[in-house]
């Protein structure tokens, strides 16, 4: 009884410390015109977010956008975004993944403008 109390509490441990996920945005292109108003768009990518615990997990996707970002294509849900900013200064977005048992981690990306 006492091995098998013991082998129960180490099999709860080592679930535990199952490494995190890596979560990583892409963004294409990742500068913007000054005052841009919405005329180019970004592709966030995060096809490159990925579960290093083994057997690795699939993994749901969270983006969240500044006020003003526009979502043109895809859903906050999924790993590819297209979206358009204001361009009145350098933007972030930020990314979350999570796996089916509940690890997650976060990324942040900065669209950076350009002077004209």
């Amino acid at each position: 009884m006492r091995w098998g109390a013991a082998l129960a509490l180490l099999g709860a441990c080592a679930t535990d410390l199952s490494p995190r996920p890596v979560a990583r945005i892409r963004a294409t292109p990742s500068t913007l015109p000054e005052g841009d108003a919405h005329r180019t768009t970004v592709t966030l990518d995060a096809r490159g977010s990925e579960d290093s615990a083994e057997p690795p997990q699939a993994l749901s996707f969270r983006w969240t956008l500044e006020e003003g970002v526009r979502v043109r294509e895809g859903s906050l849900e999924g790993p590819t975004l297209r979206v358009t900013f204001e361009g009145r200064s350098p933007s972030e977005v930020w990314l979350q993944v999570r796996t089916a048992d509940g690890r997650e981690a976060t990324a942040r990306a900065r669209v950076a403008l350009t002077l004209r």
